[in-house]
């Protein structure tokens, strides 16, 4: 449950029968709630499955028989529910980037998480003004402070022996990171 109660939906796509699959992967949208195309990058791979299954699509088949895939469409849902109780009628909104967490200190726009900069990894390496309640990349009080990241904590953490990729959609810049900005330290993948 998030901070104003929302449940975080998961759906599940497995081939019957095969209980014993040895990998799993994870696509998740709606980090940060402005970037709401990454619901629609979420729901397309819903679609792509369910039509795939329906039509007998022989690719879609196969990766089933091997992978459970899940997907979270939104995980920041209080921030997506704050832009569409304050959409303005005219095609504008509110560009918050942050979940529902309440300082009190804000303005509403700039209340909540970072839940991008909420995970324990470099937690406290982080820019000078992650620390700020009020700045939009507000990283919270300490690592896995927010429901949301705990939720994801513990499902990745549930599914480590299978879960294999994660695929966390973001719609700002033209970029594919690898984990922790790069493993090789500068962004780039290094052909293994």
């Amino acid at each position: 449950m998030t901070h104003e109660g929302r449940r975080i939906e998961l759906v599940s796509f497995k081939q019957r029968g095969l209980e014993n699959r040895t990998a799993s992967v994870l696509f998740n949208g709606a980090h940060h709630s402005r970037e709401l195309i990454t619901i629609k990058m979420t729901l397309s791979i819903l679609l792509k499955l369910l039509h795939g299954v329906h039509f007998s699509d022989s690719e879609t088949l196969q990766v089933l028989k091997t992978t459970q895939v899940f997907v979270i469409p939104v995980v920041n849902l209080d921030g997506v529910a704050f832009i569409e109780a304050n959409e303005k009628g005219d095609g504008s909104i509110q560009l918050k980037r942050k979940n529902g967490r309440v300082s009190g200190s804000c303005k509403a726009v700039d209340e909540g998480v970072d839940l991008n900069r909420n995970y324990n990894v470099s937690w406290a390496k982080t820019w000078t003004r992650d620390f700020m309640t009020c700045s939009p990349t507000y990283r919270g009080p300490e690592p896995f402070s927010e429901p949301e990241t705990r939720t994801m904590r513990d499902f990745i953490t549930a599914h480590k022996s299978t879960l294999k990729f994660v695929v966390n959609y973001h719609s700002f810049g033209n970029m594919f990171l690898i984990p922790y900005s790069g493993a090789n330290g500068n962004n780039t993948l290094t052909p293994e």
